[in-house]
């Protein structure tokens, strides 16, 4: 669905995440070096990587 370069979270880095949407009917949970899971705000920036505030930021204007 989307795609965003851009500076990891606490660290010198590049990340590149890969967005899918999907429809999700069940329960999120933690796997591999994933220790929490939940589900927040858009608004939450704080709460994410920079990556991550571009991407929502980019999306959002669409």
């Amino acid at each position: 669905m989307y795609t965003v370069k851009g500076p990891a979270y606490g660290e010198e880095a590049l990340v590149e995440l890969i967005c899918f949407a999907a429809n999700w009917d069940g329960e999120i949970s933690p796997c591999a070096e994933i220790s929490e899971v939940d589900w927040i705000s858009v608004k939450k920036t704080e709460w994410m990587a920079p990556a991550v505030v571009t991407l929502v930021e980019e999306y959002m204007e669409r």
